[in-house]
């Protein structure tokens, strides 16, 4: 509704106070639709939006005449001065991502982000439900059976800081897609053992694939999501590695069951070559990350005592990786040894048996999205403390003899390691302000 600008003087006030107010609520809805769904914006960052055109006249200081021409509102100097600095703070005041501007793309890649968590542990632990087998197929002890579970974890932690270097210099999704590729090869060339030491050396090589994928998928979801979703992006990454570890262990212990298990490798091969193509065409760029601000760059110096001296000095960061260790030495250990278990007497379980053992990973799958929103909402903290309480309870639970409450033990476990990898994956990206892939490595 157009109001007269030369009347009275009262209406002259109240005209710059509704063009001032009408200049704020702009600035908040323009914050509101960069911090939420990304939207197209120019190079001056201002959402191009032609219905509301009129209300960026108004913000100018424009009014329209109530005669149906265009009347000039000019604002007194303390009004003017007020504007500028609410400009100015607007423009400087750009979504952070953890001391990093979040530059925001049309659509968040939550599927490509979800099959590179599936492709990270698609092929890393595959060979638990095989290990009786091949204690048997190669007259081999239950130590030399676990070593194809021991040879890709050595792997994966003396590779995972070299590779998060690299992500950090060549870029992420180039780090993301090289390595589904590499690790796609080094499956298929597993089924080509003839011996139980040709697969652990082929499984080595998975796990010196593997880090590419994980720990540069963790650092791409903080450079893209915003900060206050991070959490649900590291929980929907999350669920891709329940699915994919799920469908590892189901398709080599049906397949290796039926056909034998070089078939298993072929099989995951495939599927992990499926995973890399649609990463390579559906995984966007992450954009050029913006300068760290000045607070972060402060609390977190990287001149100093080499390129990643800055990371040792982070105490937060070394308790969330003694977390992350303690839960990762826990998982390994119960999902290799309980294969054992209960494949020998009175349980008797065999290969194909043992590979739906690994579907208490599915109940992971649906609690820990939910997780996402409980981080966001209550706190690493809060999330950190539910996930020790609930794996904790399950770990003993699997104590008791009868196999149901085994296998219910199994799910609580799995369930709070899944919550809490994604717990102190949405926190490492938190305190770490730069170098993100080689701190999640």
């Amino acid at each position: 509704m157009a109001v007269r600008v030369d009347d009275a003087g009262n209406h002259r006030l109240a005209c710059e106070r509704d063009a001032l107010g009408v200049g704020r609520r702009l600035g908040a809805r323009r914050r509101r639709d960069r911090d939420d769904l990304p939207v197209a914006d120019d190079d001056r960052r201002v959402v191009d939006r032609g219905t509301i055109g009129a209300v960026d006249h108004a913000r100018a200081g424009e009014r329209l005449h109530a005669r149906g021409g265009m009347g000039v509102l000019r604002l007194g100097p303390r009004h003017r001065q007020r504007r500028a600095a609410e400009e100015d703070r607007d423009r400087d005041r750009g979504p952070q991502v953890h001391g990093q501007q979040y530059s925001a793309m049309r659509r968040l890649p939550t599927l490509p982000v979800v099959l590179a968590g599936a492709a990270a542990f698609l092929d890393l632990y595959c060979t638990q439900p095989l290990l009786p087998l091949f204690t048997r197929t190669f007259g081999a002890s239950t130590f030399e059976a676990g070593l194809t579970i021991t040879a890709p974890t050595v792997a994966v932690a003396i590779f995972a800081p070299i590779v998060g270097r690299l992500a950090d210099r060549l870029g992420l999704r180039r780090v993301i897609v090289g390595s589904a590729w590499m690790l796609t090869l080094a499956t298929a060339l597993a089924a080509t053992s003839t011996t139980l030491p040709q697969v652990i050396a082929w499984r080595f090589v998975q796990g010196m694939a593997t880090p590419g994928i994980f720990a540069s998928t963790v650092a791409y979801i903080h450079e893209v999501w915003p900060a206050s979703r991070a959490g649900r992006g590291t929980a929907f990454y999350m669920t891709g590695t329940i699915l994919g570890g799920f469908t590892g262990r189901a398709v080599a212990g049906l397949v290796a069951g039926a056909v034998g298990w070089p078939s298993a490798f072929l099989a995951l091969g495939a599927l992990t070559g499926i995973v890399a193509a649609i990463l390579t065409m559906r995984l966007p760029p992450e954009r050029e990350a913006r300068e760290p601000d000045r607070a972060a760059a402060a609390r977190h110096p990287t001149t100093r005592g080499g390129a990643i001296g800055h990371l040792f000095r982070n105490r937060q960061l070394l308790a969330t990786c003694a977390v992350g260790f303690c839960v990762l030495f826990t998982q390994v250990a119960m999902f290799t040894y309980v294969t054992f278990h209960v494949a020998a007497p009175p349980y008797g379980l065999s290969t194909g048996a043992l590979a739906w053992l690994f579907v208490v990973y599915l109940v992971g799958a649906v609690v820990t999205p939910f997780s996402g929103w409980w981080i966001d909402t209550y706190g690493h903290r809060a999330g950190i403390a539910s996930a020790m309480a609930i794996g904790g309870a399950g770990a003993l639970l699997t104590l008791a003899g009868p196999l149901p409450a085994i296998v219910a033990g199994l799910a609580l476990c799995a369930t709070g390691v899944f919550v809490a990898q994604a717990t102190t994956s949405s926190y490492i990206g938190a305190v770490t302000p730069s170098d993100r892939a080689l701190a999640v490595g």
